[in-house]
């Protein structure tokens, strides 16, 4: 082995400044990697999006705002007042004298509200009844089919960043299965009510480019991103000169990464709730909350085995203090077993 001036062995520079590249490039995939993987699976499969947001449907604050919605587009398909005024118009003229007359005309506005408020009643009974989940995997569906053809820009999508300018939850189904069960219920006007082309918006044209552009990098790279990652690491490992310090700093930075990664998540739930604006907050936070759920417990799955990986790393490695760990942990086991044997040998004379 060559030697320097000093008499020291030569450190093979070579081999720990690719370990650092190596490490650093690993580190730097982690976290793109991680979010890739969670994106192709959980966003860009339909099944597993419906699934992930299936629950929802039983979400007091979802429904709230979905029974806010659908009776809005309700009654801007229809006119309430006039469907009343001409009913009650109609009864005038069967003959009633000018008293009468005059009585219904003043039943008019009571009556447009009634019908309101038995329209309000009826989609919030159905919003919370068994029923309505069909519906609403129903509407992921569709809203996630139309949300992919977008995203990958698809002439024929029905929300289009050049038609629409909005990316959102098509409302269109729940109305129409709707409009079926008012019928159903004796309102023979809810037949009347045209198709709904409206979509709850979730994000406008805005964000469209760079949803096009993550979406194309998920779609490219969810699949072999994470093992590229995970490749880097442990060459960087088998390169390195000193590989049990190496799994140690490697792990903990990864948890850290983790940890920082996590934050941001966090983060993004208040950006989420500000660039979703008019949804409410009671609404807009349980969307993200399910949306991300796979994510953070990847996150959490990843810190806190690169956690354990760099303590028993530590603890099994060639450092001073892991030593006398060790030797602590060795001289406290053996006295435990000096002070089991006599106890078993007392009960075993006995």
């Amino acid at each position: 082995m060559t030697n320097d001036s000093s008499g020291s062995p030569r450190r093979p520079r070579g081999r720990t400044t690719l370990a650092v590249i190596l490490v650093t490039l690993g580190i730097l995939l982690a976290p793109v990697s991680t979010v890739a993987a969670w994106a192709r699976i959980e966003v860009l499969d339909t099944n597993t999006f419906v699934a992930t947001f299936a629950p929802l449907a039983d979400d007091p604050a979802v429904q709230s705002y979905l029974s806010e919605q659908a009776v809005a587009a309700i009654n801007r398909s229809i006119d309430i007042p006039k469907i009343t005024s001409d009913a009650i118009d109609g009864l005038a003229g069967l003959g009633a004298g000018p008293l009468a007359t005059a009585a219904l005309d003043s039943l008019k506005g009571a009556a447009a509200q009634a019908v309101r408020d038995v329209i309000e009643n009826q989609v919030s009974r159905f919003v919370a009844s068994d029923a309505f989940a069909v519906t609403w995997a129903k509407t992921l569906r569709l809203s996630h089919t139309q949300l992919m053809a977008t995203l990958s820009a698809d002439p024929n999508a029905v929300i289009s960043a050049d038609q629409r300018g909005t990316i959102g939850i098509e409302l269109g189904p729940i109305v129409e299965r709707l409009k079926t069960v008012l019928v159903a219920k004796g309102l023979g006007f809810a037949e009347r009510i045209p198709a709904v082309d409206r979509t709850i918006v979730i994000a406008n044209s805005d964000v469209v480019p760079v949803a096009r552009f993550s979406y194309t990098v998920v779609a490219v790279t969810g699949t072999w991103l994470p093992w590229l990652a995970l490749l880097l690491l442990v060459a960087a490992v088998l390169v390195a000169q000193r590989r049990v310090r190496t799994i140690v700093w490697t792990a903990v930075t990864l948890a850290v990464v983790m940890i920082l990664l996590g934050l941001a998540v966090v983060w993004g739930r208040y950006t989420f709730l500000v660039a979703v604006r008019p949804v409410p907050v009671s609404t807009a936070g349980p969307l993200y909350d399910q949306f991300v759920a796979g994510l953070s417990g990847t996150i959490v799955a990843v810190a806190v085995f690169a956690s354990i990986t760099a303590v028993a790393a530590w603890l099994f490695g060639p450092f001073r203090a892991a030593r006398s760990v060790r030797g602590f942990t060795a001289r406290w086991l053996t006295r435990l077993r000096a002070a089991v044997r006599p106890s078993a040998r007392k009960e075993g004379s006995q």
